[in-house]
């Protein structure tokens, strides 16, 4: 990425960090190194953040009137109200290497403390990354170009099985304006950049790959009635998607068509997630029988013959080899050690008959 792009970046978010509230000025620390990269990279952490933004398709040329229009609408509806004693922080996100583009995808916006209730064009986004990479720049805005580029290099490369991830390396970039740059000297601007990193891959114990053989030799029909929402987006959205569809599903008074009150949600996944930004995923609880429901809902019957039924415990980054092997042992075949197996395969057969 040039270092051009980079400046004007995080010059737009120095703008509405202006507009919209005033930053506390921090001491100035060491300059980053590589022993601050290291760290960074060493020490991937999760990020959550509750970010109120507008998505733009354009260039940086158009950020000014973008930007006009963003902080207006958003003291229009009222949504200042919510920064009262929160320490909210301007956010600017590219979803893409703008490097060489005429037109690219990047969004404005202001964290908040909570999902909060906001009209188009606003959109509310809980912005989630499971392992990320956040390191802290004290300095010229022209450094951040290159230390994205230290970072990335230094982030673990991605298995064969991901070689087509959803999103370049190292994005989308967040960046986190720390203090307001009109008000102090280029070498004291504070910015934090946060760049996604790819989980660090872990081998299935010999423990799940013992239940996943149990679970293949145990395959048996599956006959169920669901009710569910369609979604589209990622894994880490799921927790958002199944809110909102348990309003819906408590909106339409349909509890009472549970079998048991210890019934689980489900989700189905129609996509590899390791290799689209964006997937169809299904979210719903199974029913005793034929019901009645209203859109956003709708009812699915699933009648497989055979399936596996595998129960997994822990990350969702997992999901991808315990999917992988089960399709391999359903073939009747052995994962070979040496060649990292495609689990793009069997999209969503396998998935949709098991239970995370």
């Amino acid at each position: 990425m040039s270092k051009s792009r980079w400046l004007a970046t995080v010059a737009v978010a120095a703008c509405l960090n202006a507009v919209i509230i005033h930053a506390q000025e921090d001491k100035v620390s060491v300059p980053v190194g590589q022993r601050d990269v290291r760290g960074a990279v060493s020490n991937l952490t999760p990020v959550s953040l509750w970010v109120v933004k507008q998505d733009f398709d354009g260039s940086f040329q158009d950020v000014k009137g973008f930007l006009t229009g963003f902080t207006g609408e958003f003291n229009k509806q009222g949504l200042d109200s919510h920064l009262l004693g929160f320490p909210s922080s301007q956010i600017l996100i590219l979803a893409e290497d703008p490097t060489g583009k005429p037109r690219f995808k990047f969004s404005l916006g202001l964290t908040v403390p909570a999902r909060v209730t906001v009209r188009e064009p606003l959109k509310i986004d809980h912005v989630q990354i499971s392992h990320a990479a956040v390191i802290a720049n004290v300095g010229p805005y022209e450094k951040l170009a290159s230390l994205h580029g230290q970072v990335v290099k230094a982030l673990p490369a991605a298995p064969q099985a991901v070689a087509a991830p959803a999103h370049p390396p190292g994005f989308p970039v967040v960046l986190v304006l720390r203090n307001d740059p009109t008000l102090v000297k280029p070498a004291e601007i504070r910015t934090d950049m946060i760049i996604p990193a790819r989980p660090p891959v872990v081998a299935l114990t010999p423990q799940a790959k013992k239940l996943i053989v149990q679970a293949v030799s145990e395959a048996r029909p599956v006959d169920f009635v669901l009710v569910s929402q369609t979604f589209e987006g990622s894994v880490t959205q799921l927790g958002d998607f199944l809110r909102k569809y348990m309003s819906e599903f408590t909106a339409q008074n349909l509890g009472t068509d549970l079998p048991a009150t210890s019934t689980r949600p489900l989700a189905i996944l129609h996509g590899n997630p390791d290799r689209s930004a964006s997937i169809r995923i299904d979210i719903g609880l199974p029913v005793r029988q034929d019901v009645q429901v209203k859109k956003p809902l709708a009812v699915q019957k699933f009648k497989l013959p055979k399936a596996a039924v595998y129960t997994h415990q822990g990350e969702f980054a997992q999901l991808s080899q315990v999917h992988a092997e089960l399709v391999l042992r359903c073939r009747g075949r052995r994962p070979r050690p040496s060649r990292t197996q495609n689990p793009a395969s069997r999209w969503p057969c396998s998935s949709s008959a098991t239970r995370t």
